[in-house]
Order: structure tokens, then C-alpha cells, then sequence
């Protein structure tokens, strides 16, 4: 009986129903490129392309969540248009990112279906039946709101010029000036009171981003193609060990104090946020067992405006030593329906780069530091903690008067203006009118009283003229009090 009874229990517990996976949302850097270049106020850019490095660590990061999420126990699932949507900014190095990650989420042979129909390419050709949706730059105020914030920008130009910003670049002055002696970064050096070059901290990104591209892309194979195809590539050797790991660490604490809560406070993450609880939402009205999809391909100034707007670096600290997002790095979304009464709660995690472990991250104070947050306490976080919570809102909070979005917020803004003001005029017309009316009846009704009295009186006047020429004083008297005032009023009333 007993070595039953266990089996029996183990039986049980082995098939008892787990928590079901509703959803996965993943944000993503895109992977390795070529050199960048962009200014350190407005955050324009010049064009970069992905590389093959970037397209294997996308690759391989589609790899990684297919072995992840899809299971022997949750099936290989075919690819399906109504369940899978891949977003990115309008930007050659995030598209092309997306593409190869969703070759490594659905390879060749999951991408027919009944949905889909079969393939007539040829057998060694890989379907492109997985589209990837973008916005144009300037409409684009959630991958790319950093890009698209007035009101940050003014806040970057204010941190440049603050005592702490730069007492930091004084701190690591002999750095900058050794960078600033080098031809390649000319084009963003400037020049101090002793007449030495320098790279202000402002623009230090762009000196770590071109030695980081040398190294990443040379060190491997100083003959690849990208390595020879760069500005320089022997800038990869401008530095000794030890200078190097400076730079690393002070462009980490400029990117940190750049798009750090202090400074951005959730201007960078907010719309990207609740798009994501607005997907998590439309998921729980969607049908079948398998889980949606959703993927963002953006930038390392995404995921550090989403960790802002989180708030999560207190209670995350390896975040903070993340100020730069490795190349292909993700964080996840899962959305889950618990097998014990059906509550919904979501999860958060964190896979630097080329690392395969995942890291569990709380979500902060806006669901009590948990780890598994129940989605209302999530949206209600979320709406309690971000005063950007709608399109108005974070328009005006940015200042952006140049979106799609927000044009259509002030042309919205100014119709309800003109309507109110429309009818305030009708109002003031409607009451002037009145007034003008009534001024109009009763003009006409002095002019029928007075038109009544002087008949009345002319009248009476005829009587005394005919009683003056028969002498008779009585009859006048009578006549005088037949005319007395309280009847001409009873008249008037009458009229």
C-alpha cells in the first residue's frame, strides 16, 4: 500500500498542471555594426550597417529563445501572421537585427503552415514570409522616443554644463587629451585655454564606440572585410590596456548619467511601456495555447529609457553595471495564467548580449520589488509612477510638436479650442440676440402706447374744446376725471 500511495503522489505531481505561458514581448539591441557617429545634444546619426557578426548574434539569439520557449512539452510551432509581430526603428542595423533573429526563432522548417501555404522556393532557400514592421524616425516615439524628446535634449545640453559633469571630465582629463590628439577623432574634439585637443566628456561616446567597432570587428581576424573596411582600424591599438578599461568604465558612467532616472526620468521608456501592457492585455483576449509574440529590435538607449522609466536599478544592481547594453542584448517579457485560480501575472528578465544565462529582475517599487508581478499591480504601477501614460500627456511632457502622434494631439487640442470657442460665440450671439429683441418688441411696444395716448389725449382735448364753447364747467370736471391717469394704466396693461 504505501510504495502505491508514493507512486501514486509522484505520479500527480508529475502531471499536474503547470502555469501556462500567454505571452512573450522581447526588446532588443541590435547586434554588431559598423562605426557611429552622432551628436551629443540632438542624438542625430549617421548611417551604420549591421555586420555578419551582428547578424550571427541575432541569429543565434532566435536560437536562444526557440530553445527556451519552445519546448518538447510546448511543442515547435509553425510560424503564424496572427501571432507573431516583429517591430523596429526605421534603421538598417535594427531591421536587418530583427530579420536574422526571426530565421533563428523560426527557421525554414516551421515557416509553412496552413496559414501560410508551402514554400516555392527552392529547397535550400529560407522563406521571408516574416515581416518586420517599422515607423518612419520621426513618428517613431517608442523604440526611438530618446531620439524624438525636445525636452531631454535641453536636459542633456543642462548635464553638460553642470559642476558634477564637469568635474567628472576634469577628473580624466590626461584620457580625454590623449584621445583628443588623435586625427580620427578631430571632428569632435575641441580645444582648452592651453591650446590642448581633448574629447569633452559629452563626446566621449563616440571615441569608446570607434575602438570598441575596431576591436570587436579586427581583433578576431585583423583580414576580415569589415575590419579592413573601417575609417580606421588601427585604432583599435590606440590605447594601452589599462586606458582602455578607463575609457570603458567613464563611457559607461556618462551613458549611465545621460539616460539615467535622474535625467530622464520615464520620458525614454513610457510609450514603449505601455505598448507592451497593451499587448500583454490584447493577449489575454486571444485564443489557442500557444504563446504570442512580439518583438522589439531598437537600440541600447531603449533599454536603459525602459530600466528609467522602471526605475529598477536599486533593486537590479547588475543593471547598473550594464550602463551599455551589449550587442544582441534582450530583455523579456513573459506574460503568465496561473494553473491555481487563473491569476495573470507577468515576469521580467534580463540576457546580456552573448551570455546564455537569463537574469530574473524585479520591477521595483511599481509592483512591491516582486519578481512575478500580478498585471493589475503592473498597469496600476505603471499609471501611478509614469505621468506619461498617453500620447497627450508625453507630447507636452517632451515637447514634441513634429510626431504623427502629437500633431494629431494638437490638432485635437486645438478643435475642442475652436469648438468651445464656437460656443461661447453662440451663447454670446444667442444672448445678444435677445437682447436685441427684446429691445425690438419693446420698442414697438412703447410706440403702440404712445400712439394710444396721444389718440386719448387728443380726445379729451376735442371734449374740452366743445365744453369750453358751451360754457359748462361740471362737464369739464367730469371729462378731466374720466381721463385720470389709473385708467390710462389699466389701458396700458390691456394694450
Amino acid at each position: 500500500r504505501p510504495p502505491t500511495l508514493l507512486l501514486l503522489l509522484i505520479f500527480s505531481l508529475a502531471h499536474a498542471r503547470a502555469d501556462r505561458l500567454v505571452q512573450v514581448q522581447v526588446v532588443t539591441r541590435h547586434g554588431a555594426r559598423t562605426p557611429l557617429v552622432k551628436t551629443s545634444e540632438t542624438l542625430l546619426e549617421g548611417g551604420s550597417s549591421l555586420t555578419p557578426l551582428g547578424e550571427k548574434q541575432h541569429y543565434d539569439l532566435g536560437g536562444w529563445l526557440r530553445s527556451r520557449y519552445f519546448t518538447q512539452e510546448r511543442g515547435y510551432p509553425l510560424y503564424d501572421p496572427a501571432r507573431v509581430k516583429i517591430r523596429s526603428s526605421a534603421f538598417d542595423r535594427t531591421i536587418v537585427s530583427a530579420q536574422s533573429l526571426a530565421l533563428g526563432l523560426f527557421p525554414a522548417q516551421s515557416r509553412n503552415s496552413n496559414v501560410t501555404g508551402e514554400s516555392l522556393l527552392p529547397p535550400n532557400v529560407s522563406r521571408a514570409n516574416i515581416p518586420v514592421f517599422t515607423k518612419d524616425a520621426v513618428d517613431d516615439v517608442e523604440i526611438r522616443a530618446y531620439a524624438n524628446c525636445p525636452a531631454f535634449h535641453q536636459s542633456l545640453a543642462n548635464l553638460y554644463e553642470s559642476p558634477s559633469f564637469k568635474a567628472r571630465e576634469q577628473d580624466h582629463i590626461a584620457l580625454l587629451q590623449k584621445l583628443g590628439e588623435e586625427p580620427t577623432f578631430s571632428s569632435f574634439s575641441q580645444t582648452d585655454s592651453d591650446g590642448k585637443n581633448y574629447v569633452p566628456l559629452s563626446q566621449v561616446w563616440n571615441a569608446f564606440d570607434a575602438i570598441n567597432v575596431a576591436k570587436t570587428e579586427c581583433e578576431p581576424s585583423a583580414e576580415n572585410p569589415v575590419c579592413k573596411s573601417l575609417p580606421d582600424p588601427n585604432v583599435r591599438n590606440l590605447l594601452s590596456q589599462q586606458q582602455w578599461l578607463e575609457l570603458s568604465e567613464l563611457s559607461h558612467t556618462a551613458e549611465f548619467l545621460k539616460y539615467g532616472p535622474a535625467n530622464a526620468g520615464s520620458m525614454l521608456g513610457a510609450n514603449l511601456l505601455f505598448s507592451i501592457l497593451s499587448g500583454m492585455k490584447t493577449a489575454l483576449r486571444g485564443e489557442g495555447q500557444r504563446p504570442s509574440w512580439i518583438v522589439y529590435s531598437g537600440h541600447y538607449p531603449t533599454l536603459l529609457g525602459m530600466f528609467s522609466a522602471l526605475n529598477t536599478y536599486d533593486s537590479n544592481q547588475v543593471l547598473r553595471n550594464e550602463s551599455i547594453p551589449n550587442y544582441a542584448s534582450a530583455l523579456i517579457f513573459e506574460l503568465w495564467e496561473s494553473s491555481q485560480n487563473s491569476d495573470v501575472y507577468a515576469r521580467m528578465m534580463y540576457k546580456e548580449g552573448l551570455q546564455q544565462n537569463v537574469k530574473n529582475l524585479s520591477f521595483g517599487e511599481i509592483c512591491q520589488n516582486r519578481i512575478k508581478c500580478p498585471l493589475i499591480s503592473f498597469e496600476n504601477g505603471l499609471l501611478n509612477s509614469i505621468k506619461e501614460s498617453d500620447a497627450s500627456s508625453w507630447c507636452g511632457v517632451c515637447e514634441n510638436k513634429n510626431s504623427s502622434v502629437c500633431l494629431r494631439t494638437l490638432e485635437s487640442e486645438s478643435t475642442c479650442k475652436e469648438e468651445e470657442n464656437d460656443v461661447s460665440t453662440a451663447v454670446a450671439l444667442s444672448i445678444f440676440g435677445g437682447i436685441l429683441a427684446g429691445c425690438v418688441l419693446g420698442s414697438v411696444g412703447c410706440f403702440c402706447i404712445l400712439s394710444c395716448i396721444r389718440r386719448q389725449q387728443r380726445g379729451k382735448n376735442e371734449k374740452i374744446l366743445s365744453v369750453q364753447e358751451q360754457g359748462s364747467v361740471g362737464s369739464v370736471v367730469e371729462e378731466q376725471k374720466v381721463g385720470e391717469v389709473g385708467e390710462l394704466g389699466l389701458e396700458e396693461v390691456q394694450l
